[in-house]
């Protein structure tokens, strides 16, 4: 009996959510704020999160069999995550360099990267994703992400969390569907500046050479 059910997106699909993803960064309304801003959306999110703790939990443990104990927990560390990731947002910072002689001075500015791809396996499709989502958007990065079909629930679920603790349109998007259509389509997306994968080393090496 099937505990849920999501939809087979298609290529077309992504297209058009790395298209999104890309006009959410282009035109700055995340990218571009001051991180103390960023950093308050995702302490909100942290506060959601702790409110729908066994909500998330019940899904976690539907899709992947794991105990509720075990989901729990997890959940705990992923809002954690949004907390350090808050931190990091506020302490990102450049170098100045004088010690190359008179005629010469060195800056490094650090900025985001644009649009990632993230896919994400079905053992532990919460954690994974929230070690390493905050962390992106604290960059000021967007995001598409490519949950395994059969544990995409909560991914699902941070996306409501996300939109309600006021992430701007089109920062995070997910894309639900087989790793043969939506994932490979995602490393060979010409549109996607990094890509962020997590699962078996047989799909890790196609991941690379497409990536390549």
């Amino acid at each position: 009996m099937p505990v849920t059910r999501i939809p087979r997106c298609t290529r077309e699909d992504l297209d058009e959510a790395v298209a999104a993803a890309r006009r959410a960064f282009e035109n700055g309304s995340w990218s571009g704020l001051p991180a103390a801003e960023r950093a308050a959306v995702l302490l909100k999110v942290a506060g959601l999160l702790r409110e729908r703790r066994d909500e998330i939990a019940y899904w976690e443990v539907l899709e992947n069999g794991k105990p509720i104990s075990q989901a729990k927990g997890e959940i705990d560390h992923c809002i954690a995550c949004f907390e350090m990731a808050a931190g990091a947002a506020r302490l990102l910072h450049g170098d100045t360099f004088n010690n190359l002689g008179e005629g010469m001075f060195g800056m490094v500015l650090r900025e985001p990267i644009g649009v990632v791809g993230l896919i994400t396996p079905w053992n532990f499709p919460f954690m994974i994703l929230c070690e390493r989502a905050p962390f992106i958007l604290a960059s000021g990065c967007t995001l598409v992400v490519k949950p395994a079909e059969v544990t995409s629930a909560t991914t699902l679920l941070l996306a409501e969390v996300l939109a309600d603790a006021g992430l701007p349109k089109g920062v995070f998007n997910v894309v639900t569907g087989t790793g043969r259509t939506v994932g490979q389509a995602m490393t060979e997306h010409q549109d996607i500046d990094m890509l962020s994968f997590t699962g078996s080393t047989g799909v890790g090496k196609p991941c690379i050479h497409a990536a390549g």
